[in-house]
């Protein structure tokens, strides 16, 4: 091993903290200067901002208007995340049966992608039913995803029903979501300022 190799290794070894009785003083001296003591007052403030916020569902227990407040969240995450994966899953197994009944040309290659994305949303959506800081993005991604999905399936009414109804329940889920987050959106404003730390 080279000078420069020993002194590397007893850096690294110094900055992990498994110090030997030989080391460096100057290393030693190097490496406390870079590790100041934060302050108590500058820890007690990160900790207060840091701290659990209401309608924090994964990280400690709720109040009873907690709870009554977020049950329809989570519902609705969890339903809207269950149809988006189960139109997923069929169109990756079911791809043909849902093109003859819809009418449509099959397209093995259109399917599995769609069937892909929308798995992938379908989890993505469903998130937010287990995790509070998936609220956010299964709102954005979930409500103008299920209200397209609705719309476009309003002409599937009379050709084919299992599709409208997958579709207006899709809409009708994704509406349940945006309600039950606008509702109780001022517990988790809490959140956009935990985001910026």
């Amino acid at each position: 091993m080279t000078p420069d190799e020993r002194l590397d290794a007893e850096i690294d070894a110094t900055l992990a903290g498994t110090v030997g009785p030989s080391a460096d003083p100057v290393v030693l001296w190097l490496a406390s200067a870079l590790r100041p003591e934060v302050p108590a007052s500058v820890q007690r403030s990160v900790d207060a901002v840091l701290a659990p916020r209401a309608l924090d569902w994964d990280t400690r227990p709720a109040s009873a208007r907690e709870r009554r407040v977020q049950w329809p969240v989570r519902l609705a995450a969890a339903a809207l995340g269950l149809l988006f994966a189960s139109q997923g899953l069929g169109n990756l197994v079911a791809g043909h049966w849902v093109s003859r009944n819809a009418h449509i040309p099959y397209s093995d290659h259109l399917f599995y992608e769609s069937g892909l994305v929308l798995v992938a949303a379908g989890l993505l959506v469903g998130a937010a039913a287990l995790r509070r800081r998936w609220l956010g993005p299964a709102v954005t991604v979930g409500t103008p995803l299920g209200v397209v999905y609705a719309i476009h399936g309003i002409p599937e009414i009379t050709e084919f029903a299992w599709g409208a109804a997958l579709h207006l329940s899709q809409g009708a889920a994704a509406l349940a979501l945006l309600a039950a987050w606008w509702r109780c959106r001022r517990y988790s404003r809490a959140s956009s300022r935990e985001d910026r730390v």
